[in-house]
């Protein structure tokens, strides 16, 4: 019977010592998100970005691969925490996000 092959992500692969997940740090999310993205790649969608903002969005300031890998690290961030609404992140006091709103402001997220 042909069987898939084994990948660094399967369950029955996963051994701590033996993966690409060996000696990384859980909390370091860039690391994670460089597991599935080459810094080629962010930088080419980052000019893909910048050629569509430019050609089609008032006020676009570029985009560079650095504040692209932030944003989607914010999304991803989004997905794993509950808000009522994706607005109320940057709102101020208990409900909005301190960690979010150093990354980056409200308005520069909607824009990209």
């Amino acid at each position: 019977k042909d069987q898939l092959p084994q990948t660094p992500f399967s369950a029955e692969y996963y051994d701590p010592d033996k993966t690409l997940l060996a000696g990384m740090n859980p909390m370091n999310l860039a690391e994670h998100f460089f597991l599935f993205w080459t810094r080629d790649m962010v930088d080419k969608m980052g000019a893909s970005t910048n050629a569509y903002g430019n050609a089609f969005v008032r006020g676009w300031k570029d985009i560079d691969g650095e504040e692209l890998s932030a944003f989607f690290g914010i999304v991803i961030y989004l997905g794993c925490c509950a808000f009522p609404s994706r607005r109320s992140v940057w709102q101020t006091g208990i409900k909005g996000s301190a960690y979010i709103k150093r990354i980056m402001t409200r308005d520069r997220f909607n824009m990209i």
